[in-house]
């Protein structure tokens, strides 16, 4: 059987390996369950950086069809690594995954790819699995790869000689060790872990703690707890009156210092409304703050509208708002600009037009970030409201399950604009690319229905999804504030449908910016219909360029929402979801349900969703459980008296009540306080039990600071 390797011109390759479309040609071989599944050895006609595999499909799976699979690749044969494990769905739709292209932080080049299959939709042992077609993307520009194919040759040196030294001290070999890191000029791990080494090798058990809890107040375990699997908890609030009404369109905005939601305005279905809201969320109660902001020198009934809050100087900041056509005029289409002062209990009006200062025209549907330390809000996107019928030939219905845009190309979309509070200094930093207006700035193609994202330590803005028109958008990009330049992380081209969040335009997106992470809860989508629907939520490892499906719900039909609505929240579109950081908890509330005989009704829920993983203190806690573990089964082959005294002050009183399985291993800790050395010299068990340790407590750290994860006998053949 054999493939062949297409090369594409703008330096992309599309690779079909394709053995015919119909049902009796495809990629096939047998599964076994006593032998090694069989695997397909591609050799590309020359080196690329592959980024992403589509498998083709003819029909519904049958069951000799792949579902589970792995994918390998590399320079050589012998030296290949892991670039995913995915499933494929029994639906006839191609499904597309992004392969690892990175190693060591550098692009990563290969010559040889590996599919294993892992399983196919049937269960017979003897069933054959087959692939109808799959199709390889990515870089063969040669500069570009040759510059991988080197990065990855250093990595390789690198990591060779790391996996050497590893060995060395693990064996004791001290003098070796030395010699080998005089030599190669090279560091096996970061100076703290050195430390760390050190104090283990040292039998320094209490300064082992220490550094693991200064290790952890200084989040280097965030990496590691960003790799721990979630569980989600949905918890509807039902709380009592007073709380606010059903609406959609509303704006919600989180102080995560007073532990506060803040709500404003919305649509109720019938009529725009301009109430304020105050959620306290450790006492679990609604209070109004203001039944008409307008009243108070505040914004009139609006939705669609954005909101922002300073937690610092107890800010919050509204701006934008959609008009029915009809009631539009010259004077009301002008874009006001409000800041609420919550110590004082004051609104005050900015700007009674923005646009007249060098600020967005009059939008709706764009998104606001603030950048709290430097006083900067960032608004991107939004439809630009006018009086012009043939410019509004695209109508925006606000009790339809859905936004009927007609792809006018007179359609006005705004820019990116940057609002210096300090200053009163509006920026406009990029237009639209169909805008008119000859300014030298760049472009950026303006979309409304997207999510926007501030990073306050790396100074970016992410941005993802939305639609234009007729289009939805499933692009996924950074704009740095610092050098104002964009950076791609997904085109959106492909359909990347089990590791990538699905296209539409309710997604709500949050951020934590602690653990370098990026949440997508998604519920309507344009591949799905109204009696298919689904809510999904998705977590981005910025540090790893991954997406993670941490939570699907379980039933997708219509019926399931109406009868378990107490159990998880319905999919909607016009809600809103913002997130408490400090204490890891998403809320939503309101929105609607896009029930088409119902067009007007609109929710009045409040939800809570946690994801129920280890926290930082409870890693913690589990570490200095294992160290004090360790220097009890150190304290047996010195003094087992003391063994026995340690295990009974020391390590019992770290285990909790509710730790079954920690309570279930007590007794053998016990028992092993009679079993014999297993090493002729004492002295050769301690350092074994210290670099268990070390090992053990090395692998929570960040990768790049610590010693290589594998050993130098992983790869031996016996």
């Amino acid at each position: 059987m054999c493939g062949s390797l297409k090369v594409q011109s703008a330096g992309l390759l599309g690779s079909p390996f394709t053995n015919g479309s119909s049902s009796n040609q495809m990629w096939g071989s047998r599964l076994e369950s006593n032998v090694t599944p069989k695997e397909i050895l591609l050799k590309l006609s020359k080196h690329a950086i592959i980024k992403a595999i589509t498998f083709g499909k003819t029909g519904k799976s049958h069951l000799c069809s792949l579902r589970r699979f792995k994918i390998y690749g590399g320079l050589t044969v012998c030296n290949m690594i892991e670039l995913v494990e995915g499933s494929l769905n029994s639906e006839d739709k191609e499904e597309a995954f992004m392969l690892k292209h990175a190693l060591g932080g550098n692009p990563f080049a290969c010559r040889y790819i590996k599919i294993i299959p892992l399983q196919c939709w049937g269960t017979s042992p003897t069933l054959y699995y087959s692939i109808c077609s799959f199709e390889l993307t990515g870089v063969d520009q040669w500069d570009i790869v040759k510059h991988a194919m080197d990065c990855v040759r250093k990595y390789t040196d690198e990591q060779s000689i790391k996996l050497c030294m590893k060995y060395l001290r693990s064996m004791n070999f001290k003098e070796t060790f030395r010699c080998l890191e005089q030599e190669s000029k090279m560091k096996i791990e970061h100076p703290s872990l050195e430390m760390l080494f050190h104090l283990v090798n040292e039998g320094l058990y209490d300064e082992v703690e220490d550094f693991i809890t200064r290790a952890s107040n200084n989040g280097l375990f965030n990496n590691h707890l960003s790799t721990l699997v979630f569980y989600p908890s949905w918890v509807n609030m039902e709380l009592t009156k007073p709380r606010p009404g059903m609406r959609g369109g509303h704006q919600m905005c989180v102080d995560i210092k007073s532990g506060h939601i803040y709500l404003h305005g919305g649509w109720d279905g019938y009529q725009d409304i301009n109430d304020l809201w105050i959620f306290d969320i450790a006492n679990k109660k609604w209070n109004m703050v203001s039944y008409d902001t307008r009243v108070e020198g505040g914004p009139g009934p609006r939705s669609c509208h954005k909101m922002c809050l300073d937690y610092e100087r107890r800010e919050i900041y509204v701006l934008g708002r959609y008009l029915d056509l009809q009631s539009r005029n010259t004077e009301n289409l002008k874009a006001d600009f409000y800041v609420y002062h919550i110590d004082k209990n004051r609104w005050r009006l900015i700007s009674s037009d923005t646009q007249a200062e060098g600020g967005p025209q009059l939008i709706y549907d764009h998104q606001m970030c603030i950048d709290i330390h430097k006083r900067f809000l960032y608004i991107f996107g939004g439809r630009i409201l006018t009086s012009d019928m043939e410019q509004e030939s695209s109508v925006h219905d606000r009790n339809n399950s859905t936004k009927i845009e007609t792809g006018n190309d007179n359609v006005l979309y705004s820019g990116m604009y940057c609002y210096d509070i300090t200053n009163n200094v509006w920026t406009h930093l990029c237009k639209d690319v169909a805008s008119q207006d000859p300014s030298p700035i760049p472009v950026i193609k303006s979309r409304i229905g997207h999510s926007m994202l501030f990073h306050p330590v790396t100074d970016k803005l992410y941005i993802f999804a939305g639609h234009r028109n007729k289009t939805y958008l499933n692009d996924f990009f950074s704009y740095n504030i610092v050098t104002k330049k964009f950076e791609y992380i997904s085109d959106g081209c492909h359909k990347f449908c089990n590791n990538f969040p699905a296209s539409g335009f309710t997604q709500r997106a949050t951020i934590d910016p602690n653990l370098n992470e990026i949440y997508v809860l998604t519920g309507f989508s344009k591949e799905r219909l109204d009696n298919s629907l689904q809510n999904t939520f998705w977590s981005y490892s910025i540090n790893k360029d991954e997406w993670t499906c941490l939570y699907t719900s379980l039933k997708v039909a219509t019926a399931y929402w109406h009868r378990e609505q107490y159990i998880e929240p319905c999919p909607r579109f016009a809600h809103q979801l913002v997130y408490d950081s400090v204490n890891k908890l998403h809320f939503l509330f309101g929105g609607n349900p896009g029930i088409l005989r119902l067009p007007r009704i609109r929710l009045d829920d409040l939800w809570r969703l946690s994801f129920n993983r280890p926290t930082n203190e409870e890693i913690l806690a589990q570490l200095k459980l294992i160290i004090r573990k360790t220097k009890f089964q150190e304290l047996i082959h010195v003094d087992k008296v003391q063994a026995i005294i340690f295990l009974q002050n020391e390590v019992s009183v770290l285990i909790k009540q509710e730790n079954e399985v920690e309570i279930e291993k007590l007794p053998k800790l016990i028992e092993s306080v009679f079993h014999d050395c297993k090493f002729d010299n004492e002295n050769d068990c301690i350092h074994e039990i210290r670099i268990n340790l070390f090992e053990t407590l090395s692998s929570y750290f960040p990768e790049e600071m610590a010693q290589p994860r594998r050993n130098i006998g992983d790869g031996l053949v016996m």
